[in-house]
């Protein structure tokens, strides 16, 4: 009897032993099949974020403060190429479509395999599909949201040319467009021009636009900011600076861009002969979030005497 269990426990171990090497090969196939679903599933979350990532940050206007489509989708393609380069991934084809504040985006990705090459699959194509809308955060009531303490376009300040003032165009002073021969900007710090009005304001620059040139000295300047729908208070200082109104002509003026470019709107004619500081508001209540264009002209007699403003202010006071 003990001889026939030893020739039974040998046998069922040699039968273990071949059911062991028959099964071996699928068990190893079913973890390299696990552990290669868990990498093709890392590798899709990365694409996903990669695509929801570019979608957020580049399309929306307050990111790339421009209202034209065009721009706005290759801004974000150039961003979506970045960061896939960055994290190793390969792309076989991408594409977005924009439309003001809708974007959709969609793109191919290839997943290369590693273990289930061997069972005839050596790459995954996958497409990921991602739509993002809606406007920017609210700025918080009471905020600045445009002023003119100019600086240069990387933050630092503005050096004078001249001692206490100098002319620049637009692009030195950290806005975006402009006309005319150049903007020109007053340090009134003491022992420079006179006296500023008592204000809190951090800047000691006062804007001239009609500069100090020969001829065609009428200049304007436009920045390009987005608004939220609310009420908002134009503020700014304005002096005449010599007794010829006609001279000293100043025009404040704002523009819709999207979805479609509405006519400018006159916020400020300025003209005062009095040489004295003159604090003049205005509240604005805007119905729809939109990108605009705040421009300033010089609109009096073109004779390098303008009038001059300081302090310009577009605060946010709060929603409708």
């Amino acid at each position: 009897m003990l001889r026939t269990i030893g020739h039974f426990a040998r046998s069922r171990c040699g039968n273990i032993a071949i059911m062991t090497a028959l099964l071996m090969p699928m068990f190893m196939v079913l973890i390299g099949v696990i552990f290669e679903t868990g990498m093709a599933l890392a590798n899709y979350s990365v694409s996903y974020q990669i695509e929801r990532d570019a979608c957020n940050r580049a399309t929306k206007p307050t990111r790339t403060m421009t209202p034209d489509d065009a721009v706005r989708r290759s801004t974000v393609l150039d961003l979506f190429d970045a960061m896939v380069a960055s994290a190793g991934q390969k792309v076989t084809s991408r594409d977005a479509t924009v439309n003001w504040l809708n974007l959709d985006m969609t793109a191919t990705f290839t997943y290369n395999t590693a273990f289930v090459t061997m069972l005839g699959i050596p790459k995954i194509t996958y497409t990921i599909d991602y739509k993002c809308a809606g406007i920017p955060p609210y700025p918080r009531d009471g905020a600045v949201v445009l002023d003119t303490n100019f600086v240069k376009p990387d933050g630092s300040s503005i050096p004078m040319k001249y001692g206490c003032w100098g002319i620049y165009k637009y692009n030195e002073i950290g806005w975006d467009a402009g006309s005319g021969p150049g903007t020109e900007i007053q340090d009134w710090r003491p022992g420079c021009f006179g006296s500023l009005p008592a204000t809190q304001y951090p800047s000691t620059y006062v804007l001239e636009l009609d500069s100090d040139e020969a001829v065609d000295s009428n200049s304007s300047i436009t920045k390009v900011f987005e608004l939220h729908p609310g009420r908002y208070e134009f503020s700014v200082w304005y002096n005449g600076r010599i007794t010829d109104t006609a001279s000293n002509i100043i025009g404040v003026y704002l523009q819709q861009r999207r979805p479609v470019v509405a006519p400018e709107v006159n916020l400020f004619r300025l003209s005062d002969g009095t040489q004295k500081w003159i604090l003049f508001k205005r509240t604005v209540t805007v119905g729809q979030y939109s990108v605009y264009n705040l421009t300033i002209k010089a609109e009096g007699t073109d004779d390098t005497y303008g009038g001059l403003i300081y302090a310009f202010n577009v605060v946010y006071v709060d929603t409708q």
